[in-house]
């Protein structure tokens, strides 16, 4: 039963709306006048042109699902707002009508629905409906009423048994209407679970679960749960499971699986959910979402852990749609269990655009707009006065997007309101959301000048059972061009007529899609630019029957006959109604998209070859059969594809341009689809350098690829280059050369790349046409372009692009809209700036006019105060606040860091929203705009600000060990920070055990600082497991722990090795500074040193040399520095005399620790000639026949052998001159010397004796070779011109000494015998003087002197001359003065005696 709703029964017109604001109250007077002046025009603009106001007709309450306790009553409320009164309101349950007489249902007086008491028998879906005087009605959206219930029995939960640490499970599968609320007890007490210490470790899942990790032995006993249904308070409980903590530990090879797998969850936004999952053991959970770790943090309210692993999300929003994945990894041995589930988060229904009050000419196409979003997508319905619309029927109404009615020719029964209902299921419920609005068809407006006459003539010819085809001729009187023709054509019966458009120079038509053995009624007029003409007379057709017309024709085949032609061949219809009169043969190209384009071919036989086809293209075949009836149905439509051919045409769209100082990025397109003649197998570029045209080279590319790099070409060099397509049957035409240079320098990817070099926009209804320019600076690299666009803001769709696109057609838009175009360049460092265009689509000559969009003012003052770690309060100005017209408003916000970050969009009707499930220390940009239907403000200007620090959510990753180096006792390990460090890693904590299963505040805990991303283990056990675990920490907080990482320590013998901290960036152990600064600093100390100690010898040796040898250049170049350290070493050179006097002092000095004198004065070289004859060696010095013999050097009171090409100088005692006496020996001698001397001929006198002991003679030298007698020649490297004698003054320098071999002095002189080999060192008695002396000068020092030294008279030895021989070369002759054996042996005796002379006066002189 209906019932009348009517507000004071008053009309909603101007003058009424006028007087219920006089009757209401006098205060509103003012407001009156001012709504006067609104309204004045208002019957003025309705009289005008007969055009009619809208009256509006909406609801201002709907209604709403409801659960309510059995026999309870509740209200649906729905409530309309009509300018035109009174309304009608009716209740439908389903699709029938409530009956309101029915005392259990009251219509209330507000138009509500009251039911006394609800029962299972009212339970349904209710909605009401609102219909004007006018006729015009609406629907509301359904609400579900449903009854409250609980089930009477829960499915028992199960005992558990389980180890201590472990995790364990109860079940509770309590069902009702709500869902009802469980709550748990063990041993007959309810558990608090909001305590701390219980909510520790009991966790209660939305399943109803109750779950308990790290098990004690304190948890065991018995569990209930109890189920509340909060409607009618009605309780269950379930039967009791009992809980047992097994004793021991668990066993090792127990599977590790999960107890409760992740299951796909749909709910609605807002709402909070748990991703549910545990293990049958102790493990580390991480979940991912689309592949990404999610980041969990102390004080983040968005993800969270429940129980021992699973995810709670709060406050679904869309953006937690998305696949998840759990991770589980067990503590005892790594080993991992994964899960992947699906989260969506529903949606209702909401208007994105809402359709609105139009006026539209009859004969013109209209669209009503409805935008409508939700997940699930929702589901659009269409309603007219009430009435769904069927939109199956696409020649009159459809859906545009599946959302937008769009009426392909008005009629004046198309005038009425209009419903766009849109509704989804959302939690299993469903949800529906409903928007009105009215549309008046106008009748063509009067004309405004003359127009057409009626056209004249209107006949149909061919009139068919679905198609008939309409003439007529022009009108007598045009008064002007003829633009078009409407033919309006109404079967009987219809309420609605189809409306043709027949462009103004046709005068004829074919109308199709008609109904078969119908009348129609037909009549046409002409358009003019004044307006519509008079109609023609109307015309009454009716379609024709069904005929009796032949078959389809039977097994249609179609054979390519080569890459021109196709053989077709078929069977006649098994059924002809008579004799066959032709055939018609249809085929189109299919590769063009468009079958509907055929070619016609009338055959009389039942085959045809069809040629001047294209090569390697698809065509499509049917056949249709005539008789005098018509054609029949057509057959069945079969393809063939022709042959191949060589390519026709070259590769399309060839650009080539510059990829690095060596290389050209070639990019090209197929060839157009009819010339590519067959599959292309490949490619055949040719380039040259342009300065060397003649000389091409070719390189055949994979046909595959559309783009290809030329390489290993010359440096800042022009080419020019060529590609042909390649097939199976050969090469097509190549391209004209396309000239490219190389670039000067290699671009790079050090920086990401700069904006376009233009961006260019041209629109369509519903396409957009994009070109740009490659960017200006080519020395970065760019890999591609990202194009972004959408209504109002870009990037709600994003199309990537290669490096080598200028130009991309956006397709599939939106007409009349405003779209916002973005381009960037992009390369491996990220995406570079973007350019944008703003342009709107071109309206849609298919729709109605609209009005530009209108234009919005950009918020002011956005302000983003960070509130916590993850959450944020953001605010703005509106200029146009209180407008109450529909706007929202839309901020967009992203993370700054790492690039590219996607934009989030958020929308919201209040100037304030509190942005929650940031990411903490992170900073993010924001921006806000004003939305009202399709108009878009600009955005704001970007306001940045980062959230606090928050602890660790993720745990240090990469955590690797390393053996290290020539130790067995020490392990490096390596890491990586926390993925989400959520601020600054102030350090980390190394946990090391060789037993995992020990708790970790077992474990041994190393601290470092969190700048060290390695570390060396030092002091452990060679050949041991060793199980290692990492945590962060910040100021706030520290990580989770890592998972366990594992190694065993090398076996072998310890080698301990100090833990140096590794090179954070190289890994290679960092040697200290100060250790380094030490080894050099020690390295130049010893440089210096050794530099000091070289000056030293060699100043101090060339000083005495200078002291001795005046006129010598001793020094040379330490000549400068020598007189500062000739003190540091006077014994490190021989001397050098030129008499024998000067020769006698020398030898008194100490030289090089020995004594040793060079004596080359006249009166020497006289005593030279007595020497036995000798030779000339290799170095020009004089010797005897035999080699000489390693000298004798004293060096600190003992001998040694030196070699005689190493030594400077040779020595040897020469004997004295006989009654020179003794004074010959004072000249500066030193006791030792002369002493040893007369030593060790007096030895040489005893060395025949028989029984004579020299190693116990208190007067011998143990020597390590015979006593020989030495002679020591000087020879210089020049000789006097006169005689051929050896000089004696040239270069002092150069000296070689040769030693004869002695002879016993009582033995023959000619034929030595042979000397005894003495063995050891020669050892030295230190004389014994008495206390009262004066001391003994040392060894190397002068002795102390009284007088002047006796002259030392030396017998000289025969001069020997030397003779040039044939070769220039020299030898030694004897003078003409010889000695005997006798002579010797006397000179020696006379030898003896002096010596015995020199001791005696050395001893006395000492003794002084």
């Amino acid at each position: 039963m209906a019932r009348i709703y009517d507000r004071r029964n008053i009309r909603w017109g101007p003058n009424q709306l006028a007087s219920l604001l006089m009757l209401n109250n006098a205060k509103f007077l003012p407001g009156f006048l001012l709504f006067s002046l609104v309204l004045i025009n208002f019957p003025t603009a309705s009289a005008q042109g007969n055009i009619r106001p809208f009256y509006p007709l909406y609801f201002t309450a709907q209604p709403k699902n409801a659960i309510v306790a059995s026999g309870r009553s509740v209200t649906l409320n729905c409530t309309v707002m009509s300018a035109s009164q009174p309304v009608t309101l009716r209740w439908l349950r389903g699709q029938s009508e409530v009956d309101t007489s029915n005392s259990n249902f009251v219509h209330l007086s507000n138009g509500a629905l009251r039911i006394n008491s609800v029962t299972r028998t009212e339970q349904g879906s209710y909605h009401c409906t609102a219909e004007d005087t006018r006729g015009k009605m609406i629907i509301s959206q359904d609400a579900v009423l449903s009854i409250a219930s609980l089930s009477s029995n829960i499915p028992s939960p199960e005992d558990v048994s389980v180890y201590e640490g472990d995790t364990a499970r109860f079940k509770c599968q309590a069902t009702g209407t709500p869902r009802p609320r469980i709550s748990w007890q063990k041993d007959g007490s309810v558990l608090d679970l909001t305590m701390e210490i219980i909510a520790s470790r009991f966790a209660l899942l939305p399943s109803g679960a109750l779950e308990i990790r790290n098990i004690r032995s304190i948890d065991g006993g018995s569990y209930r749960c109890q189920a509340t249904n909060d409607v009618t308070g009605q309780t269950v409980t379930s039967r009791t499971a009992s809980l047992t903590v097994v004793n021991g530990l668990p066993d090792p090879n127990r599977e590790f699986e999960f107890i409760v797998n992740p299951q796909d969850v749909e709910a609605r936004i807002g709402r909070n959910i748990v991703l549910e999952a545990a293990t049958t053991e102790p493990a580390a959970f991480t979940w991912f979402k689309d592949d990404e770790e999610i980041v969990l943090f102390t004080g983040q309210d968005h993800y969270s852990i429940v129980g021992q692993g699973s995810l709670r999300i709060s406050d679904l929003g869309e953006i937690d749609t998305g696949l998840y994945r759990v991770r589980a990894s067990s503590g005892a041995d790594g080993s991992t269990l994964t899960k992947t589930v699906r989260i969506t988060a529903q949606v209702p229904p909401s208007f994105l655009v809402k359709p609105e009050d139009a006026h539209a000419n009859v004969g013109n196409p209209f669209t009503f707009k409805c935008s409508v979003y939700g997940i699930p997508h929702p589901d659009v319905r269409w309603f007219k006065n009430g009435e769904e619309i069927d939109t199956s029927d696409t020649n009159i109404f459809r859906l545009v997007n599946g959302q937008n009615l769009q009426i392909s020719q008005l009629i004046k029964e198309d005038d009425g309101t209009y419903q766009c209902v849109a509704s989804n299921y959302v939690e299993n419920v469903k949800e529906t959301i409903e928007a009105a609005a009215e549309l008046i068809v106008l009748d063509e407006g009067p004309a405004t000048g003359p127009v057409p006459s009626k056209p004249r003539q209107l006949t149909a010819s061919r009139i068919l059972a679905q198609s008939v085809t309409a003439k007529w001729r022009e009108p007598t009187t045009k008064n002007g061009e003829i633009q078009s023709y409407r033919i309006h054509i109404q079967a009987e019966g219809a309420k609605r007529q189809r409306i043709i458009s027949v462009p103004g120079n046709r005068l004829q038509w074919e109308i199709d899609d008609l109904v078969s053995q119908t009348t129609y009624n037909i009549y046409t007029y002409a358009v003019n630019e004044n307006g519509p003409g008079e109609r023609s007379e109307t015309l009454t057709i009716e379609t024709q029957g069904v005929v009796q017309v032949p078959g389809s024709p039977q097994n249609l085949v179609a054979l390519a006959d080569s890459a021109t032609s196709i053989y077709v061949s078929w069977e006649p219809p098994s059924s002809t109604f008579g004799d066959i009169q032709n055939y018609q043969l249809y085929y189109a190209d299919l590769g063009t998209g468009q079958a509907t384009r055929e070619q016609e071919i009338q055959v009389t036989d039942t085959s045809y070859t069809v040629t001047g086809l294209s090569p390697y293209t698809r065509y499509g075949f049917r056949v249709e059969a005539f008789n005098e009836n018509g054609p029949g149905p057509s057959s069945e439509t079969i393809e063939a594809r022709t042959f191949t051919d060589k390519p026709t045409s070259p590769p399309s769209n060839v650009t080539a341009r510059p990829f690095s100082a060596s290389s050209i990025l070639l990019s090209w397109n197929l060839p157009p689809t009819s010339q590519r003649n067959g599959d292309i197998t490949g490619y055949k570029v040719r380039y040259r350098l342009l300065e060397n045209s003649d000389r091409a080279k070719t390189i055949v590319v994979d046909g595959i690829l559309r783009e290809f790099i030329l390489s290993e070409l010359e440096r800042d060099s022009e080419y020019e280059i060529r590609i042909g397509a390649v097939n199976v049957n050969g090469t097509g035409p190549f391209t004209d050369w396309i000239p490219s240079k190389t670039l000067r320098d290699d671009q790079n990817e050090d920086n990401q790349p700069p904006p376009p070099a233009y961006l260019e926009v041209t629109s369509y209804p519903t396409k957009i046409q994009v070109r740009w320019g490659h960017p200006r600076d080519t020395s970065i690299l760019v890999r591609g372009y990202m194009l972004g666009y959408g209504i109002g803001y870009p990037d709600r769709k994003i199309k990537e692009l290669s490096s080598t696109t200028t130009d991309y057609m956006i397709s599939n838009l939106q007409a009349n809209a405003q779209y916002v175009i973005r381009l960037r360049a992009f390369n491996l460092k990220g995406e570079g700036f973007s350019l944008y265009e703003t342009v709107y689509t071109r309206q849609d000559s298919s729709s109605g006019t609209t009005s530009p969009p209108e234009v919005l003012k950009t918020p002011l003052e956005l302000r983003a105060v960070i509130k916590s770690a993850s959450s944020a309060l953001l605010s703005w100005a509106d200029m146009e606040e209180g407008c109450c017209d529909g706007r929202h408003y839309q901020f967009m916000y992203k993370a700054n860091y790492p690039a590219n970050q996607k934009w989030f969009y958020v929308n919201t009707t209040d100037l304030t929203y509190a942005l929650n499930g940031l990411q903490p220390y992170t900073m993010y940009e924001f921006k806000v705009r004003v939305v009202k239907d399709e108009a878009i403000s600009g955005w704001s200007m970007i306001t940045s600000n980062k959230t606090y620090q928050a602890a660790p959510t993720s745990a240090p990753k990469e955590l690797t060990i390393y053996e290290v180096e020539n130790s067995t006792t020490s392990l490096q390990l390596n890491w990586q920070p926390p993925r989400q460090s959520n601020g600054i890693i102030t350090g980390y904590t190394i946990y090391y055990s060789t037993d995992a299963t020990l708790p970790i505040e077992e474990w041994i805990e190393i601290d470092l600082e969190g700048e060290d991303l390695t570390t060396i283990i030092p002091s452990l056990t060679q050949d041991t497991m060793y199980h290692f675990r990492i945590q962060g920490h910040n100021v706030k907080g520290d990580s989770p722990i890592s998972g366990i990482v594992s190694d065993t320590t090398p076996p072998g013998p310890p080698i301990l090795v100090t833990a140096i901290p590794p090179d954070p960036i190289t890994g290679a152990a960092a040697f200290p500074w100060w250790l380094w600064l030490v080894i050099v600093a020690t390295i130049f100390l010893l440089l210096l040193l050794a530099i000091l100690i070289v000056l030293c010898l060699v100043c101090g040796c060339c000083a005495c040399c200078a002291s001795c040898c005046p006129d010598s250049d001793c020094c040379g170049p330490f000549g400068p520095c020598c007189g500062a350290l000739a003190r540091c070493w006077t014994s490190m050179c021989p001397c050098c005399c030129s008499d024998e006097e000067e020769c006698a002092k020398c030898c008194a000095s100490l030289c090089c620790g020995a004594t040793c004198c060079v004596c080359f004065g006249q009166q020497y070289k006289e005593k030279r000639k007595f020497q036995p004859k000798g030779k000339v060696n290799a170095n020009g010095k004089i010797g005897n026949e035999l080699d000489a013999p390693d000298l004798l050097w004293a060096k600190g009171g003992q001998s040694s052998d030196r070699d005689m090409t190493k030594s400077p100088l040779a020595t040897e005692l020469e004997p004295l001159n006989p009654g020179g006496g003794v004074d010959q020996h004072r000249g500066g001698m030193h006791e030792t010397e002369f002493g040893t001397g007369k030593r060790h001929n007096q030895d040489m006198h005893m060395g025949g004796v028989p029984g004579y002991d020299y190693a116990t003679s208190p007067r011998s030298l143990h020597l390590n070779q015979p006593p020989y007698m030495y002679s020591s020649t000087t020879a210089t490297s020049g000789y006097h011109s006169d005689t051929n004698t050896v000089s004696s003054h040239e270069d002092s320098t150069s000296q070689m000494s040769s030693v004869s071999r002695p002879t016993n002095p009582l033995s023959s002189f000619t034929v030595p015998g042979p000397p005894p080999h003495y063995q050891g060192r020669v050892k030295m008695n230190a004389p014994t003087y008495s206390p009262l002396k004066k001391t003994q000068a040392g060894f190397g020092t002068a002795p102390r002197g009284r007088g002047q030294p006796l002259p030392v008279v030396t017998p000289r030895a025969p001069d020997v001359t030397v003779t040039r021989g044939p070769g220039g070369g020299t030898s030694p002759t004897s003078s003409a003065r010889t000695f005997s054996a006798e002579d010797l042996n006397a000179e020696m005796i006379n030898l003896e005696g002096l010596m015995k002379d020199l001791n005696a006066i050395t001893a006395s002189e000492l003794q002084s």
